[in-house]
């Protein structure tokens, strides 16, 4: 008959007399019966007969596909297969049909999933998704049936510790893969810790976006209960572990975890290198572990001893330190998580790498960055000089053919990130690098600091370094050795340590590329009248550094009084002066080590000087050069200048015609000019705007390494150009 179309009629009751009859024939019948197996003995006698776990490495075919181990596989007996219904048992004989597209699981009866209890379709899929184990295209629920297994045989078979280990990897690689699931995240990230905890290995909690409890709540806070009964501190991985199963972290945490991780516990092993010892707990507390797919309970004792439950006040303490390392860490992640914000494609790249805090950046090397590392050990190797061409070839990844200074500044800058300096700075010399130029490279001892402008005391030595490595490198020789100026550095007191290694490497730098009198004009324009008097003396006494004057210095010394405005007709005259030792106000007093620029003291005089009387007498002797020489050093100050500025002013613009050059001197009147009157400047001198711009940019590139006009909203001017035209 159609079970369809079943006589449905309520019968008539059974009457209580014969009800009870009945029942009692059922229960007499029961107790006569022979009694069951125990649970107990039906295990054993599966355990000693039947073992169907498929070891991890091993590998198995079923329906055509081959499979891999740690899953139960093999036919059981009826009693047996009671026993593994609920664990994800694969039985060969059950239908499997193709092809295998249930990807939502659909048919799974239910739930937890089920492998007997499911349509021959999902079988199919399952299979197929044993073979991957790693497809997102499948649904979450046959990595849950595959995990039922692991389960089961992490806590109730007779399983090694290495197989214990294995099986905690596997869940811990799924969790990975699923753990944008809420489920699922919950499901293994529970399994994974409380395994962890039980196998004693290391664990870092991961942040969850749920609203109930962590995961990993139950395991934390056993393994701190344990480490306070055993009286052992507190490291700074576990009171992270304890902070994050506390808390609810905002997007920007989120995004730069692994690194706040890292900085978390850097600080806190910084703060206490010893760690921190939790009073002994009063109480035990019962810890267990819940099965989500079979609805049992596991007592953990057995497997990690009696837990200890933190009292309130520990809890408080733990607060307080965990929060004020946890702000600190925030704020100096802040620029990282917010250029990840914009770029999250970019966090393997140096410019994410820079971000970071000096204190972290080894436990995330970047491959720019070591490139970069190993090129600078390799030069450092070679001496550490270098063309600076190369130097912004590595960091650019490429040739170029012209910089600007904030150019150079921003590698520079990207150089000190990585604890190496580049010398010379032009932040720290007033002297704008080209690509041509010779440069220093040497490693940044200690954790490097943002730049810092230098103080008076830095400019005055420099100032003094510079002129006086002017005037006796003229002669193309360096008689300066390294020993003295390091004496005199550390002997100025107000000088920083960055500002003496600096001082330094500057030094290091002009005894390879002479000092040059564009580097000293933009180092001593800015001076006052009475601060460049005070300078004149330093020149004079590095003239007779060695016991006398060659003429190479005498015409050094000439130069340094033009850019000091003083009279250089004044020169022979102070040099004599200087030398017979007219008494003058030392510079700096003897310390008994060997001076470099000092003017001697009163009293003392110089016992080798000569000022090459044979040759002077020579010159004077001969009427037609007398003129030209006397002409050349005795001449007022309104003739020199103005004839040293016009052969320089013809240098300057060699190769440029009138127009442009008259177009230049109309330029650098303004500091800005806009569209239509740079057009109509132009077009005043018969200039197309376009051409004389780019004309204009290429002569000042090759002239100062600099553009004279940038194009924003109008035409502004460079002002260390205009500066430095306005000096000639």
């Amino acid at each position: 008959m159609n079970p369809r179309f079943v006589d449905r009629t309520p019968k008539s009751p059974e009457p209580l007399k014969k009800r009870k009859k009945r029942k009692q024939k059922v229960v007499k019948a029961r107790k006569s019966s022979k009694p069951r197996r125990t649970n107990r003995k039906h295990r054993a006698r599966f355990t000693r007969e039947f073992d169907p776990w498929v070891p991890n490495g091993k590998t198995v075919q079923v329906a055509g596909r081959k499979i891999r181990g740690m899953v139960y596989l093999g036919t059981p007996s009826d009693d047996d297969f009671e026993y593994y219904r609920d664990v994800g048992f694969i039985v060969p004989q059950f239908p499997v049909s193709e092809p295998g597209d249930d990807y939502l699981g659909n048919g799974f009866y239910s739930d937890p999933p089920n492998y007997a209890r499911c349509l021959p379709e999902t079988r199919a899929t399952y299979l197929d998704w044993l073979v991957e184990r790693n497809s997102t295209r499948y649904s979450v629920k046959f990595a849950i049936l595959y995990f039922t297994g692991l389960e089961r045989r992490f806590f109730f078979d007779h399983s090694t510790r290495a197989e214990k280990i294995s099986i905690v990897e596997e869940a811990e690689r799924l969790w990975e893969i699923y753990r944008d699931d809420s489920y699922a995240d919950n499901l293994l990230q529970t399994f994974v810790s409380i395994g962890k905890l039980i196998l004693g290995l290391d664990q870092d909690v991961q942040p969850t976006k749920s609203r109930y409890r962590h995961p990993s709540y139950t395991a934390v806070l056993s393994a701190i209960g344990i480490m306070a009964n055993d009286k052992k501190p507190l490291n700074g991985r576990w009171l992270f572990n304890w902070y994050v199963i506390n808390s609810r972290f905002n997007a920007t945490i989120h995004r730069v975890f692994p690194e706040f991780r890292a900085l978390f516990i850097s600080m806190f092993d910084e703060r206490h290198p010893k760690g921190m010892l939790l009073p002994i707990p009063e109480d035990d507390a019962f810890v267990g572990y819940r099965s989500q797919a079979f609805q049992y309970t596991v007592d953990l004792i057995r497997y990690i001893g009696y837990v200890g439950t933190l009292s309130d006040e520990s809890d408080s303490v733990l607060f307080s330190v965990a929060d004020d390392i946890a702000e600190e860490a925030e704020i100096s992640l802040n620029k990282f998580g917010r250029y990840l914000g914009k770029h999250p494609e970019r966090r393997a790249q140096l410019a994410a790498h820079l971000l970071l805090p000096a204190r972290i950046r080894d436990q995330f090397p970047c491959q720019e960055a070591q490139r970069i590392s190993s090129w600078v050990q390799n030069r450092l190797q070679r001496g550490g000089v270098i063309r600076f061409a190369e130097v912004v070839e590595i960091a650019e990844g490429e040739a170029v053919e012209r910089i600007t200074k904030a150019k150079t500044i921003k590698i520079i800058d990207k150089f000190a990130d990585l604890r190496i300096r580049i010398t010379p700075d032009p932040r720290l010399t007033n002297y704008s690098l080209k690509l041509e130029d010779q440069v220093i490279i040497f490693r940044y001892g200690g954790e490097y600091q943002s730049f810092e402008q230098p103080g008076e005391e830095y400019w005055n030595t420099f100032r003094h370094l510079a002129i006086a490595c002017f005037v006796i490198f003229s002669t193309n020789r360096r008689a300066i050795s390294e020993h003295v100026v390091l004496n005199r550095l550390f002997s100025e007191k107000n000088l920083t340590l960055a500002e003496q290694h600096n001082l330094i490497a500057h030094f290091t730098w002009m005894n390879i590329v002479k000092p040059t009198l564009q580097m000293l004009r933009q180092n001593l324009k800015t001076l006052p009248q009475s601060a460049k008097q005070e300078l004149a003396p330093v020149a004079l006494s590095a003239a007779v550094f060695e016991g006398y004057v060659p003429p190479q210095r005498v015409d050094a010394v000439k130069k340094i009084y033009k850019l000091l405005d003083l009279d250089v007709s004044a020169v022979y005259g102070d040099l004599h002066s200087h030398s017979i030792g007219d008494e003058p106000v030392a510079v700096r007093s003897d310390s008994g080590t060997q001076q470099i620029f000092e003017i001697p003291a009163a009293g003392e005089k110089p016992t080798s000087f000569s000022l090459d009387s044979e040759r002077i007498d020579s010159v004077l002797d001969s009427t037609d050069r007398v003129s030209a020489v006397l002409g050349e050093i005795f001449a007022d100050d309104s003739q020199t200048p103005e004839h040293d500025q016009h052969d320089s002013v013809d240098e300057l613009f060699l190769g440029m015609d009138n127009r442009h050059t008259s177009l230049i001197q109309e330029l650098i009147k303004r500091s800005h000019w806009n569209d239509e009157e740079f057009k109509q400047l132009a077009g005043q001198f018969k200039l197309m705007p376009g051409g004389a711009l780019e004309m204009l940019n290429e002569w000042a590139f090759d002239k100062f390494d600099e553009p004279l006009l940038e194009e924003y909203d109008g035409y502004n001017l460079n002002q260390n150009v205009v500066e430095q035209l306005e000096m000639l």
